[in-house]
C-alpha cells in the first residue's frame, strides 16, 4: 500500500509537472501567433521606412514612412489634386481621374493601374475622405467601391482596398505615413501581388518626395478640404 504522503507528493509532482508542460505549449503557441502577426522590415533607411504584415488571406498590408523638409499637408493635398501627375509618382499607375467630388472633404476617383508583366492590368473606383485629427495630424482615408460604375471586360476591378496617408506636421518638415492593404483579384498569385505592392509602395513614397521637394505639381482643380466622412458606412450612389 503507498504511504499517503508519497502518494500526494507524487500527485503535487505531477500536476506541477503538467502546469509546466501547459505553460510550455502555450508559450509556444503565443510565440507562434506573434510572430506571424508580427511587422516585418522590407526597407528601414534614416529617409525612408516600409514594413508589413501577412493577413490570413496571404495577403500582406504594407505600411511606409517619409520625412520631407519644407513641406506641408496642403502641398502633400494639392500634389494630389494634380491628376495630370499622378502617373509621375505613384508607381504602376497611368491614369487618374475625378469621378465626383462628393464634399470638400470626399470625392470619388478612378484609377488604371498599369501592372508589370506578368501581372494582369486591374483599375479601382475609391472613395476618400480628409479629416482633421489634431492641430498636427490629418488623414486621408481611402476605400475601394467598385460597384460605382461598370467594370470594363478588359481589365480586372479591385474590389478590396483600405488604405490611408496619415500627415504630421512638423515645424519644418512634414510625416507622411502611408498604409495599404488590398487583395488582387484575378488568378494573380499572391506571392507574386506582394513582391509587386512592397516595390510599389517603396518607389512610391521615394517619388513623392522628390515630387514634394522640387514643387513638381500645380493646384489644378478643387482640393480636398478636411471635414466629415459621410460614405465609410454606406454605398455611393450616383
Amino acid at each position: 500500500m503507498i504511504h499517503p504522503f508519497v502518494l500526494s507528493s507524487f500527485l503535487n509532482g505531477l500536476l506541477r509537472g503538467c502546469h509546466y508542460l501547459l505553460f510550455v505549449c502555450l508559450s509556444i503557441f503565443c510565440e507562434n501567433v506573434f510572430s506571424q502577426n508580427a511587422w516585418q522590415s522590407y526597407i528601414n533607411k534614416q529617409t525612408l521606412d516600409v514594413q508589413y504584415i501577412e493577413h490570413q488571406s496571404g495577403a500582406i498590408e504594407v505600411k511606409g514612412r517619409v520625412d520631407i523638409d519644407n513641406v506641408s499637408a496642403k502641398d502633400f493635398l494639392t500634389l494630389l489634386s494634380d491628376t495630370d501627375k499622378a502617373a509621375d509618382w505613384i508607381e504602376n499607375i497611368s491614369q487618374v481621374k475625378l469621378l465626383r467630388f462628393l464634399s470638400k472633404s470626399e470625392n470619388l476617383v478612378y484609377t488604371f493601374i498599369d501592372s508589370p508583366w506578368p501581372v494582369s492590368n486591374r483599375d479601382v473606383i475609391t472613395y476618400s475622405c480628409y479629416q482633421k485629427l489634431n492641430t498636427t495630424q490629418s488623414v486621408l482615408k481611402v476605400f475601394a467601391k467598385p460597384e460605382y460604375i461598370a467594370e470594363k471586360p478588359t481589365l480586372i476591378r479591385i474590389k478590396t482596398l483600405q488604405a490611408s496617408w496619415l500627415l504630421t506636421q512638423h515645424l519644418h518638415y512634414l510625416t507622411i505615413e502611408y498604409q495599404v492593404y488590398s487583395l488582387p483579384e484575378g488568378s494573380i498569385a499572391l506571392w507574386l501581388n506582394n513582391k509587386v505592392i512592397l516595390k510599389s509602395v517603396a518607389k512610391t513614397l521615394t517619388n513623392l518626395r522628390t515630387m514634394l521637394a522640387e514643387n513638381k505639381y500645380k493646384k489644378t482643380g478643387q482640393i480636398i478640404e478636411a471635414g466629415k466622412c459621410t460614405q465609410f458606412e454606406s454605398n455611393v450612389k450616383s
